[in-house]
C-alpha cells in the first residue's frame, strides 16, 4: 500500500534506470590518405591510408568504484593500409591495432575487467570482370589475434577469457546493380 502510487499497482514490480555519475572524454584523431596518381608508370596505382586515435577519459560513477577510467572507451587505436590499383586489379594490406581498455568497473580492484590489446592484418584482392561485377579473395586475421582476451585487475597475466578465432579466407563474386 505504501508504494508511492497510493496503493495502486500493488504486486507490480517497478524498475528504472539512471546515470550513475559523470564522465568526461577528450581525444584527437590524426588521419592521412594519399593516392600516388602523380607518380610515373606502375607506381601511380599505389596508395596509403593511416589514422591514429587517442582518447582520455575520466569518470565519477557516483559510488565506490576503484577506477576513474570510463568503461568501453578504447584509449588508443590505429589503422594503416597500403593499396594498389591498376586497370581491373585491386589489392590491399590492412593492419588494425587497438590498445588495452577498461571493459567493466567494480568496487574491488581485483574484479575490474580489461580487454587486451590486439593487432590484426588483412589482405584483400579484387579483379573486375566488368564495371558491375568483380571477383574477390579476402584473407583475414593473418596474425590470428584474439577477438577477445580479457584480464583482471590491470594484470594481463590474470587472463579470464580468450576467444581465439581461426584465420579466414573468403572468396566470391560481387555484383552491383
Amino acid at each position: 500500500p505504501d508504494n508511492g502510487f497510493d496503493g495502486l499497482y500493488e504486486g507490480y514490480r517497478l524498475s528504472t534506470s539512471l546515470n550513475g555519475g559523470r564522465a568526461r572524454y577528450r581525444g584527437v584523431e590524426f588521419s592521412y590518405q594519399q593516392q600516388f596518381t602523380f607518380l610515373p608508370g606502375l607506381w601511380r596505382g599505389l596508395g596509403i591510408n593511416a589514422n591514429y586515435t587517442y582518447l582520455e577519459t575520466k569518470g565519477d560513477y557516483g559510488g565506490t568504484v576503484a577506477t576513474t577510467q570510463v568503461a568501453g572507451f578504447r584509449p588508443r587505436a590505429a589503422n594503416a593500409a597500403i593499396s594498389y590499383q591498376i586497370r581491373k586489379y585491386r589489392a590491399s594490406v590492412q593492419a588494425n591495432w587497438v590498445d588495452d581498455y577498461l571493459l567493466t568497473v567494480a568496487a574491488n580492484p581485483s574484479q575490474i575487467v580489461y580487454e587486451s590489446a590486439r593487432t590484426t592484418i588483412n589482405v584483400k584482392l579484387t579483379y573486375d570482370l566488368s564495371p558491375r561485377t568483380s571477383v574477390y579473395l579476402n584473407l583475414d586475421n593473418l596474425t590470428r589475434s584474439p577477438i577477445n582476451s580479457r584480464y583482471y585487475a590491470m594484470m594481463p597475466e590474470r587472463v579470464g577469457y580468450t576467444r581465439l578465432p581461426f584465420r579466414s579466407i573468403a572468396a566470391g563474386v560481387q555484383g552491383r546493380f
